[in-house]
């Protein structure tokens, strides 16, 4: 079972939705697939500021892939 974690920063005005603490403005949440990593940063994109990932053993930075599509 592929098991992929992200660490998502959200932008200051947003951090306090998601975030528990007033300082932390970044978390890491756990997928079971791509497909489901992608919809979570679909549907809070306004929100984050950067998002990177460990896929497979290695960690990407999603803002630069995503910058390629």
């Amino acid at each position: 079972m592929l098991m992929l974690i992200a660490r998502i920063e959200f932008k200051p005005g947003a951090a306090s939705y998601f975030c528990e603490g007033a300082s932390q403005g970044v978390v890491e949440l756990r997928f079971e697939s791509v497909e489901a990593l992608i919809s979570t940063l679909r549907e809070m994109e306004d929100d984050i500021s950067d998002c990177s990932a460990i896929i497979n053993g290695k960690v990407v930075n999603l803002r630069a892939v995503s910058a390629n599509y």
